[in-house]
């Protein structure tokens, strides 16, 4: 039981780090590239968040 609740929490300390760099990495590539891979930066975001979220739940 002890060990599922440090693998969850290790977990959702590595996805708050892509979370953070997944916010940080769209201002940078913006001026760059294309709307279009800013839109296709933000899904990921979202797919990565939706997946994050249920971890910091439990």
């Amino acid at each position: 039981m002890a060990a599922i609740f440090e693998y969850s929490f290790i977990v959702g300390i590595f996805i708050r780090g892509i979370m953070s760099l997944a916010l940080m990495i769209p201002f940078i590539y913006v001026k760059k590239r294309s709307r279009k891979h800013y839109k296709f930066l933000v899904t990921t975001f979202l797919v990565i968040y939706s997946f994050g979220f249920p971890i910091h739940l439990h």
